[in-house]
């Protein structure tokens, strides 16, 4: 529930910045359909975002021991890999409210793909992590 408030809220807010024009980007961005973020199957997707979710589950908690000061930097690095692994491939990586923000139309048209990929994939993975 959380997620999708997020999403909701970041959806709105980013309507609103882009609608100000402040980058020429930006004037083109909010008439555009659907631009399909997934560049592989939905399979591949569903499998990285699950494996993602995995990763940086299970690095979380063990970055709990790691002393404050470098714990920050660990997951920044982490976080780093993790998007230029394979935010080419699914554009999202491990968030379903950034997906769902970025790309609402496509959410519309492939609910249940999406679905699948951007949220199911990433809860299953916490899951799966509670279990480990």
């Amino acid at each position: 529930a959380a997620q999708f408030a997020a999403a909701a809220l970041a959806r709105l807010f980013m309507r609103f910045v882009w609608s100000l024009g402040m980058m020429e980007p930006h004037l083109g961005a909010l008439p555009q359909g659907c631009g399909n973020p997934m560049q592989t199957t939905e399979a591949q997707a569903f499998c990285i975002e699950l494996l993602f979710s995995v990763v940086f589950q299970l690095t979380v908690l063990r970055a709990e021991r790691v002393n404050p000061k470098y714990k920050v930097h660990l997951i920044a690095l982490l976080i780093t890999m993790l998007v230029y692994a394979g935010g080419n491939l699914t554009g999202a990586v491990f968030n379903p409210a950034l997906a769902f923000s970025l790309h609402p139309n496509c959410f519309y048209d492939k609910f249940l793909s999406y679905s699948l990929v951007y949220w199911i994939a990433p809860s299953l993975g916490k899951f799966l992590t509670l279990l480990v």
